[in-house]
């Protein structure tokens, strides 16, 4: 196949924005930011990324102030440095978590908007969503779900998996997740290394499509994963079925008064969440992420790298 591009003027961009709208971008309102908060005189990206090589801790805490992080333990310390790179610990006495940070904005603005394959389409508010949780991460408590306990979420990408996300990490207990269209091998292969205490899962999904049904595959790795003591069970196809045992319906775990949402302090580097390698050479490997890290960095790349403000909408297919 030939390529009929020109290479006439390689070195010349195919778009440059005008001066207005690199004056509007976030990053640029960090470079003024960073500018009159450090006495710096920035003048372009490459002396930004410059000034967050040099000037590590400098431009990490800018990052909190600017993309308003919340903590609620000031750290004593921004980094402290370790034999090696690894061995470094950030915000060394600082308290915060990632829920937290999601839940502060209890407003009418739309938080979540989602659509299935049959077209039906929901949406959800910020002060609905913290409802939500609030109701969910009862029920987790009375479960006996606390810091550091695992939380699994065998589900498609939907709503509820947020809500569930929220009101485990809230609590300071770990989520981890897997896809639906997994085998019950590859989903104990995951949640069988972490001590999974509670899972979540559905009735099926919808995929090109077709129905696919999740329960038998979660009645199996249930079964195999001696340390889950319950499974609470979306219906999202609004099929009908019984369940019975250590399984109970979402709407049952969701049946309380419970409106206020408890936030447990979390260090910096505690986990947050755990994903999986791909399993290719042996089991999968875990992967942990921290309440902080993941915060620092999704704020980072969303506000500065791809200019996302609160009022624009990030679409993810998956």
């Amino acid at each position: 196949m030939k390529c009929n591009i020109s290479m006439k003027n390689p070195e010349k961009p195919i778009w440059k924005p005008n001066k207005s709208t690199m004056k509007s971008l976030n990053i640029s309102q960090f470079q003024d930011f960073l500018n009159k908060k450090q006495d710096l005189a920035i003048g372009n990206y490459t002396q930004l990324h410059q000034f967050s090589v040099d000037e590590t801790e400098k431009f990490w805490s800018s990052i909190v102030e600017f993309c308003d992080i919340d903590f609620i333990q000031a750290e004593k310390q921004v980094m402290k440095y370790g034999k090696h790179k690894i061995d470094s610990d950030w915000f060394v006495g600082g308290k915060l978590n990632y829920a937290q940070n999601i839940l502060k904005h209890q407003s009418t603005r739309t938080a979540i908007t989602f659509e299935n394959e049959e077209g039906e389409k929901s949406t959800l508010s910020y002060q609905q969503m913290y409802a939500k949780v609030a109701k969910l991460q009862h029920y987790l408590q009375a479960q006996g779900i606390k810091k550091d306990d695992v939380v699994a979420g065998f589900l498609p990408n939907i709503t509820e998996t947020i809500i569930a996300m929220l009101a485990t990490t809230s609590l300071g207990a770990i989520w981890t997740s897997t896809s639906p269209d997994f085998g019950f091998e590859g989903v104990v292969d995951r949640f069988g290394q972490v001590q999974t205490k509670l899972m979540f899962t559905t009735d099926a999904y919808y995929y090109n499509g077709k129905t696919h049904d999740c329960l038998e595959k979660a009645r199996i790795i249930a079964k195999k994963i001696p340390s889950i003591e319950k499974v609470v069970v979306i219906n999202f196809t609004n099929s009908d079925f019984e369940l019975d045992g250590n399984f109970i319906h979402w709407h049952q775990a969701m049946a309380n008064n419970n409106d206020k949402v408890h936030i447990e302090p979390m260090d910096f580097k505690q986990p947050l969440y755990i994903l999986y390698s791909s399993g290719t050479t042996g089991k999968p490997k875990c992967i942990v992420h921290g309440h902080g890290g993941i915060l620092l960095q999704h704020k980072k790349e969303l506000v500065l790298h791809s200019n996302v403000n609160p009022e624009d909408t990030l679409f993810y297919f998956t």
